[in-house]
């Protein structure tokens, strides 16, 4: 942070007399306030308010001498010492401004004259110079109040002041100005022209001096053409020309001296002011002019200026002791010479004709500059001058290797190089030179005559690397065109493979060429991308081998700054990343297991997703089995003939999808190369169906084409077709796949297994990429997720994927492990056939997603989606189910009542009955229901079926029908039991309980159960319930019940004896439906037992 200047550094510049005082006045007007150290309070009085006060209509209504009063006060309490709000010490910089006034020493003066006209016009300076303006005007210091009101005049003319200032104000200051100046012109006529000049000399050309006041006045007053504040000239008005004298103001008060035009010429920074002063000396005083001196001309020639340099011309060529052979003598011979750069076009050709005669001994730099000069004529010059020379002796080849780099004596020394100049002179070290010049002509000129010059064989490609090497990266322009040229050269004419690999490495990572050597790989102008050291390729793909690299900061030592500035570049390491994805090109091996493993332990989508992609894709269960364990033995799918080729001994491939790595012309030839045998057609003696991985199905995108279809249709019918993706297929053809044996698999898989369950976060990079490698290589969910088989010998064998195994995932507090192991579920679930006991501790885990796969599994249909999961409900015991029902979770509450249902088997009264003490209303409502399903009197024969409407039976088809629809029939009528599901006291308790008994509140919901949905967002959708019971009524629980206990006591007169005063007792009810109830149970019992009737009577 940069420091804040303050006043006081200020004043010690001053008393110090450093010559920077007048940079830190305007750095100190320009820098911010600082921050206070307090806040300000609301109302206080502050600077910016003061300001914003005076722009307020309130303000502006109020009248002159009221609008002066309030600024004079408002100022005074803003600059009282004791003010709350002191004032920034940008706005106190006036102290040291007046300070240098009232100096008055030399020193002082320069430096008010120069802080006057940088200085910003705001409130701080601006209060200074207000002052000082008034009183250099009454002290009648022209050179200060000059200086004044031509800063001024120019800020009116060009609004280039602050708001701070008023325009009123500028233009207030600009008319005293005039009034001063036309004063002295009236009353002091002879002085007129020197206090003029000391207005004048201040103006500058970057100000439109038509806009100003006291200048037109000076130069246009006479033209008449002002108003009462700026003058009216029209567009290209010849009237406002500094030229035309006939306008000044007091125009016969400038004949009398020429001094002050002298002066002037020499004192003034604007042409327009010493056009003026060229003219009126030419016009007015001609004769004196003749007189003048050699040594004011040379001083004149040092000014550049447009104007006295055409002065000087006019000089030379009217004074008539300037005699162009005489120049030498009078001293005038080097003046003129410095006429060749001079900004006037005039002054540079007269300087041209006069060497021409007098000056053709000018030295060889000298031509070679003049020759690239702006004017025509004295480049032409130059030109003649050197075609007098000898090309080879008296220029030579460094002069035109100079002149070659300039854009105007560019063809010039082209023309001269190549006619006089050959191999002996123009070195490969000479063309390296112009090479790296700065001039593009130069360039362009070099490298097409480099190969008329010299062989490039012969040149060898160290030239080319020596020129690379040579380049300064920060020079963006110039390296970018000599990389291209030299990196374009190297790939054209030479082997690159062949190069040192320390150069490769330099080449890959110096900056302006690392985009070259990326393109090359990817071109095959480099064939093996391995050339350049597999160590360094992963380094540069993976940011921590970057930052660890010894090598790396040795080679930044050796290359200077922008080795030092190397950074890693995540562009560059993505394309690496891309060419490991190439099993063509890159073995596993090349790779490594364990570097594998350390991307994909990453967080970053681009070595994590890369690592887990070809690990994936290339790497069998076997690999992860430990490094440290004896090496699985393996053999080569492919096995290598004679001549280090792989042999696919005569098997027949065809292909079909999208090739990503490789064309299917190049992909039949391979096979052609290495004894296979390519065809279009898909048949059962197919031995191999190559599929693309670009946009394949295999990868979870696209559709089957027809020849996969057809592929798998002919498997099905006990054809051996293997299915194989691109990727595989690449490493047949390079001898990569291996097979693994049995114990070798076990011990990888157990390795990944571990990878699964290992402690840490649920998203873990290594467990993420572990469970996505179990789901691809399992032959189940890999066919779900990717439309294809796994590859041979890369399968998760089934009896790795127990029960067991599986089983402490569902209690995993970690949502994605316990998710994979319900996936894992939901295609191994029937084949494990998990017991009672495991089905009913799944039951009572705390989480909603495990306890829903549980009634999804006893629940589906039997449908072939969901054989691999579903269970047969039919043979579970009767005694599990109640275990379903006794839970503490509502669902699998909701379970146990869905099976009882479902399976008459399974109501058991004794168990239903027990299940009536329930706190859970729906699970006693059910227990009604069920009781009443089971003992309620159907009027019907047990085991009595409906008979089946005559239908047709001849034929197979009929056949078929009739055996369906007789299945459908069901088992008949059920039996009623014969056990009663409780005592007959304790059923009337019951009756009592359910009848008269205020039905307790619904159970709490457990405090176990786990939904896994993000509670942060409103519109998360709710996993939906596997199964639901619909809540019974208690009035349709008590009709139920009243039912049940009717047909009981229609069927025991002891129990129909016990629960008559009950049922009496309820018929007082308000529900007219349960007093209906009531009153057909009691009539019907006494109706069958009258002595009922005649003792309750």
């Amino acid at each position: 942070m940069a420091a804040v200047l303050t006043l006081d550094d200020v004043r010690k510049a001053w008393d110090a007399r450093d010559p920077r005082l007048i940079t830190l006045i305007e750095q100190l007007c320009t820098q911010p306030p600082p921050t206070p150290e307090k806040p300000i309070r609301s109302g206080a009085l502050t600077f910016d308010k003061f300001l914003s006060q005076l722009r307020d209509w309130r303000y502006r209504q109020k009248t002159r001498e009221e609008q002066a009063h309030y600024r004079v006060e408002t100022l005074k309490a803003l600059e009282d010492p004791g003010a709350e709000v002191p004032l920034a010490d940008k706005l106190k910089v006036h102290e040291v401004i007046f300070a240098l006034w009232e100096s008055n020493d030399a020193l002082a003066r320069d430096y008010l004259l120069r802080i006057i006209a940088k200085v910003p016009l705001v409130y701080g300076p601006w209060k200074a110079i207000k002052r000082i303006f008034k009183e250099s005007e009454a002290r009648n210091d022209t050179e200060i109040y000059g200086a004044i009101a031509a800063r001024l005049d120019m800020a009116h003319a060009g609004g280039s002041y602050n708001k701070q200032v008023s325009g009123a104000t500028i233009a207030y200051c600009a008319r005293r100005a005039w009034r001063y100046l036309r004063r002295v012109g009236l009353h002091l006529p002879a002085t007129y022209p020197d206090v003029a000049s000391e207005f004048l000399v201040n103006y500058t050309d970057n100000v439109r001096l038509t806009g100003t006041w006291v200048f037109n006045h000076i130069l246009f007053h006479d033209s008449k053409k002002y108003g009462r504040s700026n003058f009216r000239f029209g567009w290209n008005d010849k009237t406002a020309d500094p030229t035309n004298l006939k306008n000044r103001a007091y125009g016969e008060l400038w004949k009398r001296s020429h001094r002050p035009l002298f002066s002037l010429l020499e004192r003034a920074k604007s042409d327009a002011v010493r056009d003026y002063a060229t003219t009126a000396l030419k016009t007015d005083f001609r004769q004196v002019l003749r007189d003048t001196e050699p040594a004011w001309v040379v001083r004149l020639v040092a000014v550049p200026s447009r104007a006295i340099h055409d002065f000087v011309v006019w000089l030379l060529q009217n004074v008539p002791k300037f005699e162009q052979s005489a120049f030498r003598s009078l001293g005038l011979h080097e003046a003129v010479l410095k006429l060749f750069d001079s900004p006037s076009a005039d002054a540079r050709k007269y300087a041209a004709n006069y060497a021409r005669t007098h000056a053709r001994d000018l030295p060889v730099s000298e031509l070679i500059r003049l020759a690239n000069n702006d004017n025509e004529d004295v480049r032409k010059l130059a030109r003649d001058l050197l075609g007098e020379k000898d090309p080879r002796t008296g220029v030579g080849l460094d002069a035109w290797g100079q002149l070659l780099e300039t854009s105007h004596g560019h063809k010039f020394a082209a023309d001269a190089i190549t006619k006089h100049f050959g191999a002996k002179e123009l070195t490969p070290e000479w063309f390296q030179g112009r090479m790296l010049s700065d001039s593009d002509e130069a360039f362009g000129f070099a490298t097409k005559l480099l190969p008329k010059i010299h062989n490039l064989k012969e040149l060898g490609a160290a030239f080319f690397v020596t020129l690379l090497q040579k380049v300064e990266p920060n020079d963006s322009n110039k390296s970018e065109r000599v990389v291209d040229y030299a990196a374009g050269e190297l790939a054209k004419h030479y082997e690159l493979d062949a190069l040192d690999r320390e150069l490769l490495k330099w080449l890959a990572l110096f900056p302006p060429t690392a985009n070259h050597v990326t393109n090359w790989v990817n071109q095959g102008k480099i064939k093996k991308a391995q050339t350049l050291g597999m160590d360094f390729l992963k380094m540069i793909a993976f940011q921590p081998d970057w930052d660890a690299s010894s090598w790396l900061a040795e080679f930044r030592v050796k290359n200077g700054a922008w080795g030092k500035e190397l950074s890693f570049d995540e562009s560059r390491a993505a394309t690496v990343l891309r060419w490991f994805q190439d099993v063509r090109k890159f073995t596993t091996t090349e790779l490594g297991f364990d570097w594998l493993m350390r991307l994909v332990a990453r967080s970053e989508p681009m070595y994590h997703d890369f690592a887990s992609d070809r690990l994936i894709r290339t790497f069998l269960p076997a690999d992860f089995a430990s490094r440290d364990e004896q090496p699985a033995s393996t053999t080569i799918a492919a096995a290598p003939a004679t001549g280090g080729k792989v042999d696919l001994g005569k098997a027949t491939f065809s292909f079909t999808g999208k090739l990503a790595n490789i064309t299917p012309a190049d992909a039949e030839a391979q096979v052609k190369a290495a004894n296979g045998v390519p065809t279009a057609n898909v048949s059962p003696k197919l031995h191999y169906l190559v599929v693309g991985d670009s946009g394949s199905p295999f990868l979870g995108q696209g559709a089957k084409g027809a020849k996969h279809v057809k592929a798998e249709e002919l498997n099905s019918k006990g054809a051996n077709i293997s299915i194989i993706s691109e990727t595989m297929f690449l490493q047949m053809l390079s001898g990569q796949q291996v097979t693994a044996t049995a114990d070798a698999t076990t011990r990888g898989c157990e390795r990944l297994w571990q990878l699964v369950i290992a402690p840490g976060p649920a998203d873990a990079p290594v467990g993420r990429f572990a469970r996505e490698y179990v789901r691809r290589h399992h032959s189940d969910i890999a066919q779900k997720l990717t439309d294809k088989p796994v590859d041979p010998g890369a399968e998760i064998p089934q009896s790795f994927l127990t029960l067991e195994r599986v089983f402490p995932l569902f209690s995993e507090s970690r949502k994605p492990l316990r998710e994979f192991a319900l996936e894992l579920a939901s295609w191994e679930f029937a084949r494990w056939n998990p017991g009672v006991d495991y089905l009913v501790s799944m039951a009572d885990i705390p989480f909603m997603d495990v306890r829903r796969f549980v009634a999804k599994s006893l629940l589906a249909e039997d449908t072939p989606p969901n054989r691999p999961f579903r269970l047969d409900p039919a043979k579970l015991e009767a005694s599990a189910v109640y275990r379903f029902c006794e839970s503490n979770d509502e669902e699998t509450r909701a379970l146990g009542m869905e099976l009882i249902k479902r399976l008459p088997k399974l109501r058991v009264p004794d168990e239903l009955f027990r299940l009536s003490e329930s706190p859970d209303r729906k699970v006693r409502a059910f227990v009604i229901r069920a009781l009443w399903t089971v003992y309620r009197d159907r009027g019907l024969t047990p085991d009595w079926k409906p008979p089946l409407p005559p239908k047709p039976t001849v034929g197979a088809k009929a056949k078929k029908d009739a055996e369906k629809a007789a299945a459908n029939r069901g088992e008949g009528v059920p039996h009623r039991p014969e056990k009663w599901p409780a005592e007959k006291p304790t059923l009337s308790e019951f009756l009592r309980r359910i009848l008269f008994e205020i039905p307790p509140g619904r159970p709490e919901k457990s405090r176990d159960a786990v939904e896994d949905t993000d509670s942060t967002d409103p519109n998360a959708p709710k996993p939906d319930k596997v199964v639901s019971v619909k809540p019974l009524p208690a009035r349709r629980a008590k009709l139920d019940l009243v039912e049940v206990m009717r047909d009981l006591g229609l069927e025991d007169k002891e129990f129909g004896s016990g629960i008559l005063p009950l049922l009496d007792e309820f018929m007082t009810s308000r529900g007219p439906s349960e007093r209906a109830a009531c009153l057909v149970a009691v009539t019907r019992i006494r109706h069958k037992y009258p002595e009922l009737k005649k003792e309750d009577a």
